[in-house]
């Protein structure tokens, strides 16, 4: 059957809503200070030395975790792993929204 594509836009979710909506049916969320997003934005992976109420976040996989700038603008889907070297939580970006390259 054939559907316009308004019809299609407006029957779905708003990205807004399909992401910030609670952690236990979504992707929790962390919060990325501007220096953070900035590497972000180059290609880089922050990391969060000794960050123990992130710990819960390791291991859940790809696009497990949306990173967030510091207004919680949605900015990449990604994971979180341990540094083997340090022990530090290094933020692993996997998709990057085109906006958080513009800021």
């Amino acid at each position: 059957m054939w559907r316009s594509r308004a019809a299609d836009v407006s029957a779905s979710t708003p990205r807004d809503l399909a992401i910030k909506t609670p952690a236990e049916i979504h992707c929790p969320q962390v919060r990325l200070d501007p220096s953070e997003c900035a590497l972000l934005a180059h290609g880089g992976r922050p990391q969060r030395p000794d960050e123990a109420s992130l710990a819960t976040l390791v291991g859940r996989g790809p696009r497990s975790v949306v990173l967030c700038g510091p207004d919680g603008e949605p900015l990449a889907l990604g994971e979180a792993r341990t540094q083997a070297a340090s022990g530090a939580l290094l933020l692993c970006p996997q998709t990057v929204f085109p906006w958080a390259t513009r800021a």
